[in-house]
């Protein structure tokens, strides 16, 4: 998401009032130009990897305020998922024997998921561990596959 002047701002705070912190969107329907807030005038494809995308989508503010539902993400969703496919296609093919129990893993995952919510992620904080610490961003592209429209659009996917 870009501002008018082509710059991409930090997140949006929200005042509740009184607390110890304070709510922030990075979602592109935030900038929305009330309570002091920037006006968004552009989205485009990103990705939490550094990538953002060449092509930039106009905003138009003319009936506001401007819902999710009234505006067409296919561009930006198309950009990232074409710079997901450079990625996928840049990364080392694993052997065999590997894809089959990451295949296997993610399969059992999936079954603890409908017994315990929780319970895929206490799972997965070790592998989280260690994860090269080198390629953040790699990593968020290549299982940043599954995504929703929204942080693609905003600067913050993954």
């Amino acid at each position: 998401m870009l501002l008018a002047d082509g710059s991409e701002p930090g997140p949006v705070y929200f005042d509740v009032g009184s607390g110890p912190s304070l709510p922030s969107s990075t979602e592109w329907h935030a900038y929305d130009g009330r309570f002091g807030r920037p006006r968004a005038a552009l989205l485009r494809g990103t990705c939490s990897c550094g990538w953002r995308a060449m092509a930039e989508y106009p905003l138009d503010w003319t009936t506001e305020p401007l819902y999710e539902a009234d505006v067409d993400l296919s561009g930006p969703i198309a950009d990232y998922d074409a710079h997901l496919s450079v990625i996928r296609d840049a990364a080392v093919q694993l052997p065999p024997d590997l894809t089959g129990l990451l295949t296997e893993l993610v399969r059992q995952l999936d079954g603890l998921a409908t017994e315990k919510p929780q319970g895929p992620r206490r799972a997965a904080a070790p592998a989280e561990c260690t994860r090269p610490r080198g390629l953040p961003g790699v990593t968020a592209c290549l299982w940043g596959g599954r995504r929703v429209a929204g942080p693609v659009a905003t600067g913050r996917a993954g």
